[in-house]
């Protein structure tokens, strides 16, 4: 059914058609761009109320290392100095996201074609993805 469909392909939170849809890696709920840098727009706020000295989220790397390796000297210096970090969630199930989301172009793109099948994007080049200097969640992860 059409309604169903559209169900499926609406932002949960905006209820817009998702024109750039972002996955969230851990509980798979995905939200139109702008929706989520809102969403973690408004948890860094917060979280900068209860901490005005934050400044920047801890190195990416960090997000890999397991919990024998956060005992290390060194390793829990480095997640010390950069204080604690806004607790970012899915705003469907709450569920802790502690890496950026991704884009979800399988789903844009189908987006795409069944909106206007003459405007659908063209698939260019061998299925590389463009290296991008800055992302929407840059300045959260």
């Amino acid at each position: 059914d059409a309604t169903q469909f559209e169900d499926l392909i609406n932002c949960e939170i905006c209820t817009m058609t998702m024109l750039k849809p972002y996955v969230l890696g851990g509980c798979g709920h995905t939200f139109c761009v702008n929706c989520l840098a809102e969403w973690f727009g408004t948890i860094l706020a917060q979280h900068m109320t209860v901490y005005p000295d934050w400044s920047s989220p801890v190195p990416p790397f960090l997000h890999l290392v397991g919990p024998r390796l956060r005992t290390d000297p060194h390793v829990a210096a480095m997640i010390a100095r950069n204080g604690p970090q806004p607790e970012y969630s899915c705003p469907t199930c709450r569920a802790p996201v502690a890496t950026k989301p991704v884009e979800h172009y399988i789903l844009k793109a189908l987006i795409q074609n069944l909106s206007s099948p003459k405007n659908a994007v063209k698939r260019q080049g061998k299925g590389k993805a463009k290296t991008v200097a800055e992302g929407p969640f840059d300045g959260f992860f």
